[in-house]
């Protein structure tokens, strides 16, 4: 499942280059279109975590990045960052830096889940790397609400 975010197919990846631009494009200022992309790429999240997944294996990993033993891992590791910065990156144009701590939430939630629910292993590792998505997402926020406050006040100085 994870393996499939990273191929160029996959619905996530697709979904994330869709919603980063609409909101570039927007101007990051229509609230509500980018509460609806929000609200569709959580249930994207919610599919691909949980929604289509054959229960199976279960288990419990609280030690903090153990996957960074496995080389094997690095795709899950990649793959779990990816997943969230779009979280990150919508979130963050609604709610600032709450962005962050609601994304460990999700992510704490789908892990609960997945154990109770024999879905995945609960790994504290996962809900590390989807939050580091998540401020990743939210970094890009910040960065281009600077560039384009540069570029208002260039535009403003201009007209003098």
């Amino acid at each position: 499942m994870i393996r499939n975010i990273l191929e160029l197919n996959s619905i996530p990846l697709w979904f994330f280059s869709f919603a980063a631009l609409l909101a570039i494009a927007i101007g990051l200022k229509t609230k509500k279109w980018i509460l609806a992309l929000l609200i569709s790429y959580t249930l994207i999240i919610l599919g691909e975590t949980l929604l289509f997944r054959t229960p199976g294996h279960t288990g419990i990993e609280l030690t903090p990045f153990w996957s960074y033993a496995y080389p094997e891992m690095k795709w899950e590791i990649v793959a779990n960052i990816l997943l969230f910065i779009p979280f990150g990156f919508l979130a963050g144009n609604l709610w600032g830096w709450k962005a962050i701590p609601l994304a460990a939430f999700l992510s704490f939630c789908i892990e609960a889940v997945q154990l109770v629910c024999k879905l995945g292993f609960f790994e504290f590792d996962d809900m590390i790397h989807n939050t580091a998505g998540a401020v990743i997402g939210y970094l890009l926020v910040l960065l281009i609400a600077k560039a384009v406050g540069k570029k208002q006040k260039a535009e403003f100085h201009n007209n003098d």
